[in-house]
């Protein structure tokens, strides 16, 4: 039996291969794995077409079989809203949760995110004050420095965020995690990622958890998987005992109806309640959700609500700490809407953060961007063709499996042009939009950005164009098995990012800083070897403005480079740290 790329497959790397790849032969490409072929596809209009149902006579369902790793939360394992076929129980499931992500439900929840964005603040502007030296130098000057600069794991800071959000989303529970103590539920999960990872890499990984339990790491992992078993059974008794409130997840599943006679549901014969996800029916039997399905259910939910939704919060801003020029546009964005103290007003105290505040088109477009570079779920979806089915002039044979990965789509220089790989937000902006943003700029004491920043897209590239704009969707998938908690998802990124880079100034800690003095003096040995000539090509083709951007070093190669995947897109030794200083 042939290997094929399976290594590639399991390295730490994959998403930068197939982004490698897919630049190399184009947006349809097999890949050979042991006795099974399989399709990477980085058409974005041939993927909408797959995976999006509409009149699509090609759309491809999800299948069971690609997904089984992630049941590994409890036990029994169940299948649950991510790794369901597209059958009726999905459905119905699918059809009790979404309301809780409606702009409605998530108003009653904001409150909730903003106490945790200041939690986030005062914590930042703690761990400055207790700072006495600077750089290990010692001194009065040192010290200044060190209390007005605080040096924060934004990869932790964001899991615990997050963690804090979906515990009241889906429990109405205060999980504590932002008080900045021990976290079982972050230590559980930490573990109970690893084990997935482990079963998604080696097929053997089940034997040997029934039969090498001897192994400590094998003993490590059956034993994160009984623990959080253990705790989602614990949350799922006490939402029982003491009904959640309408607007969680929970309390919307408990709302869904029998299929079959539209009658409210109950669970174990609890209590009528409010809530929506123990009311959930199985539309197989007619009769209420099992205990270890509802379980299956708030397990997934829990996962899948904060771990993504973190790494997209600290790459971004990682990517705004390594692009100086971006976060200064952010800056005088955030400042004309009042969200950052301004001295020359004398408003040392910025307004709060208002919901009209999350609509703010340059704090979207920065999100937009990372989540383009930095795609969380890098890998995307996995389906199986039902028959054989035309893709970009290919046949696929029924059978075969395509892998629609958000990671090389959006670095595809096809898709981009030959700015894809560096952080441009204003690609996602139209002209007015631009305009408006070097007025800003300007009021800020800033040059101007806007026209080069247009040169540098190619306004009229298909980056620029609707069609394009659909890509931004496919970081949380698209059509009817997309991310059912998106809305929510941005809502975080949103209100933490506009908290956070109004209140600090943004910059790389140690090692990032490293990686980007690299960066430079690597691009600065290329120009002396010659390879400017490209931007004076530039320069004759009436490409001027952009020089600025596309002659430069790009400090999104320097993220590149600490990139791991690891079931998500994560910095390389799971932290990220960054330097923060008080804007007043």
């Amino acid at each position: 039996m042939v290997p094929g790329h399976v290594s590639t497959l399991l390295s730490d790397r994959c998403p930068l291969q197939l982004a490698d790849w897919a630049n190399s032969y184009g947006p349809v490409y097999k890949l050979q794995l042991l006795n099974r072929a399989c399709v990477i596809l980085t058409d974005p209009a041939a993927a909408h077409e797959l995976i999006r149902w509409g009149n699509s006579e090609n759309y491809l369902g999800k299948t069971r079989e690609l997904y089984r790793a992630l049941e590994l939360g409890t036990e029994p394992k169940m299948p649950n809203i991510l790794t369901s076929p597209d059958d009726v129980y999905w459905k119905a499931v699918r059809q009790a949760t979404a309301p809780c992500f409606s702009i409605s439900n998530l108003k009653l929840v904001f409150p909730w995110v903003l106490q945790l964005c200041d939690k986030a603040v005062h914590h930042v502007t703690s761990s400055s004050s207790s700072s006495s030296t600077a750089d290990g130098k010692p001194g009065p000057a040192a010290a200044a420095a060190a209390a007005a600069a605080a040096s924060i794991d934004v990869e932790d800071l964001a899991k615990r965020f997050t963690a804090d959000v979906i515990g009241h989303m889906l429990f109405a529970e205060d999980l504590k995690s932002m008080d900045m103590g021990k976290s079982q539920y972050l230590e559980i999960f930490a573990a109970l990622l690893e084990e997935v990872h482990n079963h998604f890499s080696n097929p053997l990984r089940p034997l040997m958890l029934k039969a090498m339990g001897w192994r400590p790491e094998v003993a490590r992992g059956r034993d994160a998987l009984a623990i959080h078993d253990q705790l989602m059974g614990a949350k799922l008794k006490a939402q029982l005992a003491s009904p959640p409130p309408e607007y969680t997840i929970t309390g919307h599943l408990l709302k869904v109806r029998d299929p079959a006679t539209g009658q409210p549901l109950t669970v174990l014969n609890m209590p009528p309640a409010q809530g929506h996800l123990l009311k959930v029916r199985d539309p197989a039997t007619g009769q209420p959700l099992s205990f270890a399905q509802a379980k299956a259910e708030m397990a997934i939910m829990m996962g899948a609500g904060f771990e993504t939704t973190s790494h997209a919060l600290s790459w971004t801003l990682a990517a705004l700490a390594a692009h100086p020029d971006v976060q200064d546009t952010l800056a005088a964005e955030l400042a004309a809407a009042g969200l950052t103290p301004n001295k020359q007003q004398q408003q040392q105290q910025q307004r709060p953060l208002e919901w009209g505040d999350l609509a703010l088109p340059y704090l979207n477009a920065v999100i937009k961007e990372s989540l383009r570079l930095f795609s969380p779920a890098a890998l995307g979806t996995s389906r199986a063709c039902h028959k054989d089915v035309s893709v970009c002039g290919h046949t696929l044979p029924k059978g075969m499996h395509v892998i629609i990965p958000p990671y090389p789509i959006g670095v595809s220089i096809a898709n981009y042009g030959p700015t894809a790989p560096r952080f441009i937000p204003e690609r996602w902006l139209d002209t007015q939009q631009l305009e408006h943003l070097d007025a800003l700029r300007e009021s800020a004491g800033l040059l101007p950005r806007a026209a080069a920043a247009a040169a540098a897209v190619g306004f009229g590239h298909s980056s620029s164009s609707s069609s394009s704009r659909k890509l931004a969707e496919l970081a949380f998938s698209t059509g009817p098995r997309d991310c059912v908690g998106q809305s929510l998802a941005k809502l975080e990124l949103q209100a933490m990012i506009a908290t956070l880079a109004g209140h600090f100034a943004l910059a790389p800690g140690k090692a990032l800083q490293e990686r980007l003095a690299g960066i430079a003096t690597a691009a600065a040995a290329d120009e002396a070897a010659g390879s400017a000539a490209v931007d004076e090509d530039a320069d004759v083709d009436g490409e001027g403005e952009s020089a600025g951007f596309v002659s430069q070093p790009n400090p999104a190669d320097a993220l590149k480079a600490s990139i791991m995947y690891h079931v998500t897109l994560q910095p390389r030794g799971g932290n990220m740290v960054l330097r923060f200083t008080p804007r007043c």
